[in-house]
This record gives C-alpha cells, structure tokens and sequence, in this order.
C-alpha cells in the first residue's frame, strides 16, 4: 500500500495528478469494500491519505521529493508550504524539507482527488447495493 505506483505505471516527468488519482483509485476501492456509512467512509479515506502519502517513493527517496516538487504548481505548492509550517516545527535540512514538502503536496493533492471523486462513488455504489 501506498510507496509503489501500480503496475504499468511509468512517466518520463513526474505529474502529481496522476500519482494522487492513481493512490485514490486505490483508497477508494479500500473504503467502498469496508464502509457501511458515508462518515466510516470518509474518516478511512482521510487515514488512507496520509498513509500513502506517507508511505511514497516521492516522500521517503530526497531525489524523488526534489523531482516532485519542482514540478508544482504555485497554488499547489504555496498550500503545501503551508500545510509544512502548520505541521512540521523546528530546523530541518534541505532534503527533509524537500520530503515534507513532498508529503504535504501529495497528501492534499490525494484530498483534492478524493473531494472530487469520493462522494459520487459512494452513493452510486449504495444505489447499485439497494
């Protein structure tokens, strides 16, 4: 779970859209197999999040999180700043920046593609059990 991409997956530039769509099709499969409410559901989906986003290649390797995040967007990296400075306290070197900075970009990037995709696919699947 989480750190490797799925089978096939391959990019020449590292495109953080498509790794978090790619850990959510995952997250989703997960939760929807487990939940039986739409709060069980999310709050898993929440934890998952972190989890992967924890658990990823472009967080754990410093040449994989400097690759990802010199590819952000502004907005999103301007978020993920954020996020870092809410979460992470005291001095850290360039890498261990660079890694939660990672973190903090994938784990909202995995947010954003689950905001958009969660709720759809829990009701439809509920519709299709009843």
């Amino acid at each position: 779970m989480g750190g490797i991409p799925p089978k096939g997956f391959k990019m020449d530039k590292v495109n953080i859209e498509v790794i978090a769509d790619s850990y959510t099709d995952e997250i989703i499969q997960d939760v929807l197999g487990d939940s039986l409410s739409w709060d069980v559901a999310n709050e898993k989906a929440n934890e998952l999040a972190w989890e992967y986003a924890d658990g990823s290649e472009y967080v754990i390797y410093h040449y994989k999180a400097h690759e990802l995040i010199a590819t952000l967007s502004r907005k999103l990296r301007d978020r993920a700043e954020y996020m870092r400075e809410e979460i992470c306290q005291g001095y850290y070197d360039y890498d261990d920046t660079a890694d939660q900075l990672a973190f903090c970009a994938l784990y909202i990037a995995i947010q954003d593609s689950l905001d958009q995709r969660l709720t759809t696919e829990f009701y439809m699947q509920k519709e299709e059990i009843a």
